[in-house]
């Protein structure tokens, strides 16, 4: 089959509109790079019409939060701050290039990450970030399906949190529930019961930016209020794979006590959350509105297998 002629773009109605009116930086690349190599660029508003209709075109896509149609198909989500991308063959985040790295903070420059860190959290929570302290809680952000144990999970996250009350040895168990998941009857029964047995469970309101800067560490499927707790220097315990798992505790490579024995130690000797962060965003991911950001994006396209020969001007 001859290569495309089209590089399309799918993205929400926010993302369309700013495309149209020239300020996505992500588009203005994507664009660059389609002109450069004869392409033609379109970009859509993102629907169940829109995929359907995309199924049936050969070309080469890049979709906002969309699950790939064909080896031509690439993802583009957020990597858990909005300044920052990734690219991927895959939707599933264990499946991302970077889970499959192998982080080496011996090779990060401190003194440079730290400098990215402070830029990075001053451009994302503003100068009146509360302060790291600890207060003694544990901090479980939940997501949905609170029941299912799927695949790439160690237990459902009810079974997450039995065991969290369980190992907290005095502490309280902050709990928060996604404001974008709705807990069906079934599983907010479950919920209200685990609480009963364990009265150092609390089901707390509040966006994770509350409960992040006071808490011990943090105990979670995959929510990126972990990956955020990094910033303030808050160990987190994993219990489904993703991609930022390099630095935290796993029940998949441990076991549960395995687990729960080193989130402690890591709590009394952290991880190299600086170094980590800088590694992660930095050089793992897309940043559309740096300088450079085109060349990354270029050999992420044709590293994904998209035949893109020219480099653009």
């Amino acid at each position: 089959m001859p290569r495309p002629d089209v590089l399309a773009f799918y993205t929400n109605e926010g993302g369309y509109l700013r495309a149209k009116q020239g300020i996505s930086p992500i588009a203005d690349i994507l664009g660059r790079i389609a002109r450069a190599n004869q392409l033609q660029f379109q970009v859509y508003d993102k629907g169940s019409l829109q995929i359907s209709a995309a199924k049936a075109r050969h070309e080469y896509a890049l979709g906002r939060f969309v699950e790939p149609w064909n080896k031509n198909v690439l993802v583009l989500r957020p990597a858990y701050l909005p300044r920052f991308q990734r690219i991927e063959k895959s939707s599933r985040r264990h499946a991302f290039e970077v889970a499959k790295r192998r982080f080496n903070p011996a090779g990060l420059d401190l003194d440079q990450a730290r400098k990215f860190v402070k830029n990075t959290k001053r451009i994302r929570y503003g100068s009146d970030m509360p302060e790291p302290r600890d207060e003694g809680y544990i901090y479980v952000p939940l997501q949905g399906g609170l029941l299912d144990d799927l695949e790439t999970r160690f237990c459902s996250p009810i079974d997450m949190l039995r065991a969290t009350a369980q190992r907290a040895e005095g502490r309280d168990v902050v709990v928060s529930l996604h404001p974008k998941s709705n807990h069906n009857a079934v599983q907010m029964a479950a919920l209200s019961e685990l609480c009963r047995a364990h009265p150092n469970i609390r089901i707390e309101d509040g966006p994770a930016t509350r409960w992040i800067p006071g808490c011990h560490y943090i105990v979670t499927q995959h929510s990126g209020a972990a990956f955020e707790g990094f910033f303030w220097g808050k160990p987190a315990m994993l219990f489904e794979k993703v991609d930022f798992h390099h630095i935290c505790a796993k029940p998949h490579a441990v076991g549960l006590d395995g687990a729960f024995e080193q989130i402690a130690e890591m709590a009394l000797d952290p991880p190299p959350f600086e170094q980590y962060l800088a590694w992660f965003l930095r050089d793992n991911c897309v940043n559309p509105e740096n300088p450079q950001a085109i060349k990354r994006v270029l050999a992420i396209l044709r590293r994904r297998g998209w035949e893109l020969p020219y480099d653009p001007i």
